[in-house]
C-alpha cells in the first residue's frame, strides 16, 4: 500500500485499481452488468477529470466513449484489455522496485 501510495490522484494507485476492475469486468455476461459496469469504468478512470483519471489518450478515451454510450452489442467483456495492458505496462517500474526492495 505504501509503495503504491495514497489518494486519488496516485497514477500507481490508479493503474492498479483500474487493473482489478478490468479484471472482474472481464467475467461479466450479463448485458444490464455489462452496460452498468462499462459507465461505471468509464466514468471512474477513463472519462477527461476522472477521479481516479489514468491518462488515456484522446483517440482510445473517444473510441470506448462510443462504444460505452452504444452500449447493446457494442459492450464486451474484452472492451478494456487494451487500457488494463497500458496500465500494466505502468505499473511495471513500480513492481520492479517492490521486488527489489522484498529481497
Amino acid at each position: 500500500s505504501k509503495r503504491v501510495g495514497y489518494g486519488a490522484t496516485n497514477l500507481a494507485k490508479n493503474h492498479l485499481l483500474l487493473s482489478i476492475d478490468v479484471e472482474a469486468f472481464r467475467l461479466l455476461q450479463d448485458p444490464e452488468d455489462l452496460s452498468l459496469n462499462a459507465h461505471e469504468l468509464f466514468n471512474m478512470y477513463v472519462r477527461k477529470g476522472a477521479k481516479r483519471e489514468v491518462g488515456l489518450g484522446e483517440n482510445r478515451r473517444s473510441a470506448l466513449k462510443e462504444r460505452v454510450a452504444a452500449g447493446g452489442d457494442a459492450l464486451a467483456p474484452d472492451m478494456f484489455d487494451a487500457v488494463q495492458d497500458m496500465s500494466l505496462a505502468a505499473l511495471a517500474p513500480v513492481w520492479s522496485t517492490f521486488q527489489k526492495e522484498a529481497s
